[in-house]
């Protein structure tokens, strides 16, 4: 197991969609062999989790694994994601399905994979399709001020899409929303949405909707 002391916990699929014949019999390995490190390129890497960018036949996708390799650590999520309780995995990929089918930007989840025993999450994946962007905070500081206005501009308007749609992300840093270029201009594409909560359409005036900008405004700053 990729987690030290999970033995007895059963890893299993809970999404995996994908139609090209190479990243299905990459998933038939099983998430366990999926979130493997050393897989492929690490992106990052922490005591809890990895991220990694493979390739897969002709299609590129990032591999974010999850882990907690303690009681306490599993113990600490109880409340929101370690029992009985969607994982922060599953969590995402609800997020980035909803965006899509409302016409968002997002990449497209292919695979969520969940390790438990007894309902308690002692590991998970995520598998989305690579999308080529540059993280904001990394975009942002590069460009001349001018061009830099513009973009802030249309994340003003961006963001407000979001949240007449009835989207609340909580997560609105500047490293969520990568910036990709577009047939009419940028275009941002969001991701990393584990605390998203929905509301009804329309005018977003509510404590939520405030947070978000709240967030982004500390995260520009």
């Amino acid at each position: 197991m990729i987690v030290p002391d999970a033995a007895g916990a059963r890893w299993r699929w809970l999404l995996a969609d994908a139609a090209e014949p190479e990243v299905q019999r990459w998933l038939a390995a099983g998430p366990e062999s999926v979130a493997a490190p050393g897989r492929g390129e690490t992106i990052k890497r922490t005591r809890t989790g990895w991220v990694q960018r493979l390739q897969v036949g002709s299609a590129g996708f990032f591999v974010k694994t999850y882990v907690y390799p303690t009681l306490r650590d599993r113990l600490r999520g109880v409340l929101r994601n370690t029992w009985l309780r969607p994982s922060r995995a599953a969590r995402e990929a609800d997020a980035l399905r909803w965006l899509r089918a409302r016409g968002f930007a997002a990449p497209r989840p292919v695979a969520v994979g969940e390790a438990r025993r007894r309902g308690l999450l002692h590991a998970a994946v995520l598998v989305t399709e690579a999308v080529e962007g540059t993280p904001l905070d990394a975009a942002l500081p590069a460009m001349p001020a001018d061009q830099r206005a513009a973009v802030l501009t249309r994340l003003r308007a961006f963001v407000s899409r979001l949240h007449e749609a009835g989207f609340r992300d909580r997560n609105l840093d500047l490293r969520n929303l990568l910036l990709c270029p577009g047939t009419d201009g940028p275009r941002f594409v969001k991701i990393d949405s584990p605390r998203f909560v929905l509301q009804r359409p329309g005018p977003a005036r509510d404590r939520l909707a405030r947070a978000d900008w709240q967030r982004l405004g500390a995260s520009l700053a």
